[in-house]
């Protein structure tokens, strides 16, 4: 496949490192010519920045040579003068080597001066930025029309090497669900008249020990008993279904009953999607780590090219509850992925509460297009409905 970014290529390319390095490393893969040159101009608050991107860059490209200039965030002046020394390196043998800016990080005063600077130097030079509405690079070829190329999967992201752009270490995570028919069953009864009230009473008798469900009492819990006798292969014992599940005894499987099971029902539903359309990456209970920060994690994650995906899991009826674990991942997943990031949450809400919750939490947040909220009604067919979030999501995308 021929690649749309050949002409746009330059021996020197300037990036502008703003908190997020994601935009940066996208540019670097696609504008940067081999053996070429990356100037990173950075303010002092995005130093470790600056190195988390070089490192990660010359992992993948070990023959890139880096260099670093720290500029003032906010004096333009001070950003020109800057630049300019940076660029004296390359002026002499200038149109030899080719120069370029992205100028998509850093505040606006260093990219209207870096610009400014480098177009007066390099009348050639190839200016560009990453526009997160459309997933485009829009390049201004020195003179020539203004371009917009679609970055489709030109640049193709892990789950991990994104964490890493942060200085996070992915430590655990998991790919396969714990049992995909107990959690269908257990999300049938959630569907069922009573269902989900019952399957709460049953789990505050664990107070007196765990039991399985008796039927007399519980009688919406009976698709969930279907399956526990399933997966055992005949009638369920509470040590066979503990089993089934990966632990020992059933009082251990208290975690997996209560929203659990909501979770391996969606990573399923995203095992059936993946079969349709790829994704490069996808994971759940994703647990990020890094030193002297807080760790954090997240439900479910994927990622299409170089965008990223979370899903937040919260079987809940109750919009607040809904609202507040939606809240969670648009910040986490936000840090991670930037202004291309896109969230959801998989409920439990009727459509009027999905309805509410996602026009509240869009106005809100500022968050048009980027939010999707599923409730009762997508579950029995939540595949369907996430695969066509994957497709509709970047509307404005070419």
């Amino acid at each position: 496949m021929s690649n749309p970014f050949s002409n746009y290529q330059t021996d020197v390319l300037f990036l502008l490192v703003g908190s997020n390095p994601l935009p940066n490393y996208v540019a670097a893969r696609l504008l940067i010519k081999e053996q070429g040159t990356m100037v990173l101009l950075h303010s002092k608050s995005t130093t470790n920045v600056a190195k988390r991107l070089a490192s990660q860059l010359q992992k993948e490209q070990p023959d890139l040579v880096i260099q670093y200039y720290t500029v003032p965030e906010a004096d333009g002046p001070a950003t020109a003068i800057q630049v300019e020394n940076a660029a004296r390196a390359f002026e002499r043998s200038y149109p030899r080597k080719t120069v370029g800016l992205n100028y998509t990080g850093g505040t606006k005063p260093m990219a209207a001066y870096t610009h400014r600077v480098l177009s007066q130097m390099f009348p050639g030079a190839v200016f560009s930025y990453l526009d997160a509405r459309t997933l485009s690079m829009v390049v201004d070829p020195g003179g020539g029309p203004v371009q917009y190329i679609p970055v489709e999967r030109q640049v193709r992201m892990t789950l991990a090497q994104i964490a890493a752009l942060h200085g996070y270490e992915i430590k655990s995570f998991r790919q396969s669900s714990r049992h995909v028919a107990i959690a269908a069953a257990i999300a049938e009864v959630h569907l069922v008249k009573d269902g989900m009230e019952q399957w709460r009473k049953w789990l505050e008798t664990w107070n007196n020990g765990a039991k399985l469900p008796d039927l007399s009492r519980f009688p919406a819990l009976a698709p969930a008993m279907q399956g526990f006798d399933q997966a055992c292969g005949g009638t369920a014992t509470e040590n066979g279904v503990a089993q089934v599940l990966g632990y020992e005894r059933l009082e251990q499987c208290g975690k997996f009953f209560v929203g659990g099971w909501l979770e391996d029902y969606t990573l399923e539903a995203l095992h059936q999607v993946r079969q349709i359309t790829q994704l490069d990456d996808y994971a759940a209970e994703l647990l990020l780590r890094a030193p002297r920060r807080p760790d954090f994690d997240l439900d479910i994650a994927a990622t299409i090219g170089y965008q990223l995906f979370a899903v937040s899991c919260r079987a809940t009826d109750k919009k607040g509850l809904a609202k507040e674990h939606l809240m969670e991942v648009f910040i986490r997943a936000s840090q991670m992925g930037g202004d291309e990031a896109r969230f959801a949450t998989v409920t439990l809400c009727d459509d009027d509460n999905v309805r509410d919750l996602q026009r509240e939490v869009t106005e809100a947040w500022d968050a048009r297009g980027k939010i999707k909220v599923f409730g009762r009604s997508h579950i029995r067919d939540l595949s369907t409905y996430l695969l066509r979030w994957f497709r509709e999501a970047n509307q404005e995308a070419p």
